[in-house]
């Protein structure tokens, strides 16, 4: 669930329905006069988990503002075997977000970026100048997406050697600008001439942001990737460790932000899609955090009378690797097929625990879906459709 905007700046609420053949649209709710604290987040996910059914919901994902944050606790109250959960892609663009308001060296180089790229967009000769040279526009950062900064520098390597070519044209003078726009002629041509190591700082910059929006981009989709943000999140931090450019209170600097949004993100549904994720099955049978957190998801679904012997049996066969789990294709296929697939097609035999993680495993980690249908209900909620309820509204966007 995530909230938007129209152009008539009437709010809205998305809800999106996950499952293992993918992520679909199931309602835009209007909340314009109405109260939005977290006891009325409450009752509009409570209604909606009524109508789709509370046995066939293992999470609520979204944005971990305290309003939804504290929704999400009352959601767990009245339903334990419902997990709140933190949009992933949300934390991660915060922790980019953290990076540059708290790293100094880092804004220093975003914003001199984003000064040159605002300066070859909006001044018009400049800009005319470049485009014969390259042939190619700069990409400048989007308002809601702070990993759209790492594009912009993307741009901006990318078109390293044209910049150079401009300012050192014999037509790059100061006569190009108006007389106000001189003094960013002057700072721009002093950036792009690398006077103070400004390229080697771009490059010390997108290295350390890569990681980051490469699991950004992973969990930002429809996709089934609750079981890939544990590890994923592992991978990040231990690749800042390894960064020769970074000195050890920068690496200090940057493992804390992230590890801060770890917290922030990090729910019991991540340690137990991690747990039954085959391709991750040798690295979680050591990990405490791992297991606790699947044992309490375990815990919130499964029968006492059942507990005990059968479903204990099932999970032991899954971490021992008994059956067709231990064949040759089963592992083969651990690494290529979506994890909720390879369940269906191996685990068979466990009878009680292969519905449930196939479920848990079909689930997407954010909240990106309800962003992109955004623009679809701007194309139907137009100037000529503003008329339109918010069940009719629904509909349309559905059937589209």
């Amino acid at each position: 669930m995530d909230g938007w905007s129209d152009w008539r700046n009437k709010p809205h609420l998305n809800v999106m329905v996950s499952s293992p053949v993918g992520t679909v649209f199931w309602k835009s709710i209007c909340i314009e006069g109405r109260e939005k604290d977290s006891k009325a987040y409450f009752n509009l996910l409570d209604g909606e988990i009524k109508e789709i059914g509370a046995g066939s919901i293992v999470g609520v994902v979204m944005n971990k503002a305290r309003v939804c944050a504290k929704a999400g606790k009352m959601l767990e109250a009245k339903y334990p075997g419902i997990f709140s959960v933190g949009c992933t892609a949300h934390a991660l663009d915060l922790a980019l977000e953290d990076m540059y308001k708290c790293m100094d060296w880092m804004k220093a180089v975003v914003d001199k970026v984003n000064q040159v790229g605002k300066f070859f967009t909006n001044v018009d000769k400049v800009h005319v100048m470049y485009n014969r040279i390259a042939n190619v526009q700069f990409k400048r950062p989007a308002v809601t997406r702070f990993a759209t900064n790492f594009e912009m520098l993307q741009s901006l390597k990318t078109g390293r050697n044209p910049l150079e070519l401009c300012v050192c044209n014999a037509a790059w003078v100061k006569k190009l600008v108006r007389g106000e726009q001189v003094a960013a002629f002057n700072a721009v041509t002093h950036i792009i001439k690398d006077t103070n190591g400004f390229w080697k700082d771009v490059d010390k910059v997108m290295v350390v942001m890569e990681p980051v929006v490469k699991l950004l981009r992973l969990v930002d989709g429809p996709r089934a990737t609750m079981s890939k943000v544990y590890f994923g999140m592992g991978v990040v931090v231990a690749k800042m460790r390894t960064l020769e450019c970074l000195s050890e209170a920068e690496k200090a600097d940057v493992e804390k932000i992230l590890m801060d949004r770890w917290t922030f993100m990090t729910s019991e549904l991540h340690c137990a899609a991690a747990f039954l994720d085959p391709e991750y099955k040798t690295h979680t049978l050591r990990d405490t955090e791992i297991r606790e957190g699947f044992n309490i998801w375990l815990y919130s679904w499964a029968p006492p009378e059942l507990l005990q012997n059968d479903i204990s049996r099932q999970v032991d066969i899954w971490v021992h690797g008994l059956g067709t789990l231990g064949t040759q294709n089963a592992r083969d296929q651990a690494s290529t097929k979506t994890p909720a697939l390879w369940w269906k097609a191996f685990e068979g035999s466990l009878d009680l625990l292969q519905p449930q993680a196939i479920k848990l495993l079909g689930q997407a980690s954010s909240s990106a879906t309800c962003e992109r249908n955004w623009s679809l209900h701007q194309l139907i909620y137009g100037q000529r459709c503003t008329k339109f309820m918010p069940e009719r509204l629904s509909k349309l966007v559905c059937k589209n």
